[in-house]
C-alpha cells in the first residue's frame, strides 16, 4: 500500500509541474529527495542529462519542495556543472521560498513547491552533462527542504527569452 501511494503522489506531482509550464518543451528534469527533511551540506545530488541541439535558447530552472520549517526566506545554491568535455564551471543562485512579510513564494499547503526560471542558457557542446547542486547556507543542516531539482526548457519559437 505505501508504494501505491507513493506512485500516485508521483504521478500527480509530475503532472502537476508540467502543466505549470504546459507551454515549453521539456528538455531535461530531475529530483531528488532530501534524506529527513534535512538537507546536510555533504549531500550534493547530481543530475545528468544530454544536450544535443547548441542553437537553441534554453531556459535553466529549479525545483524546490519545501515546508514551514524552513528557517529562511531564501535558499542560497552552488550550482556546479560540467561540460561533455570535461569541464566544469561553479555559480551561485539564490531563490526566493519565502516573501519578507512571511507568505510562501511556492505552490501547496503542507509541502510547497516553487518552480524557479532562473537564467537563459546556451550550451556550447553535444553531449552529457553533469549538474550537481550543493546548499550554500550558512547552517551545515537546513530543515524543511523535502527535494531538490532542476529543468532544462525550450520555450515556444514566438516566445522571447
Amino acid at each position: 500500500m505505501k508504494y501505491f501511494s507513493l506512485s500516485i503522489f508521483s504521478i500527480v506531482l509530475m503532472l502537476s509541474i508540467m502543466s505549470c509550464q504546459s507551454n515549453y518543451d521539456y528538455v531535461a528534469q530531475d529530483n531528488a529527495d532530501i534524506p529527513h527533511m534535512q538537507w546536510e551540506s555533504n549531500y550534493i545530488p547530481m543530475f545528468t542529462y544530454n544536450i544535443q541541439d547548441t542553437g537553441k535558447d534554453y531556459i535553466l530552472g529549479f525545483c524546490i519542495r519545501y515546508n514551514n520549517d524552513y528557517p529562511n526566506e531564501n535558499l542560497y545554491l552552488f550550482v556546479h556543472t560540467q561540460f561533455p568535455n570535461g569541464q566544469q564551471y561553479t555559480d551561485t543562485v539564490s531563490v526566493d521560498l519565502f516573501y519578507p512579510d512571511g507568505s510562501p513564494t511556492g505552490t501547496g499547503k503542507n509541502i510547497r513547491e516553487l518552480n524557479a526560471n532562473v537564467s537563459k542558457v546556451k550550451f556550447p557542446q553535444q553531449g552529457t552533462y553533469h549538474i550537481q547542486l550543493e546548499q550554500a547556507m550558512r547552517n551545515s543542516t537546513l530543515n524543511g527542504i523535502v527535494s531538490v531539482g532542476y529543468y532544462i526548457i525550450c520555450p515556444p519559437k514566438n516566445e522571447k527569452l
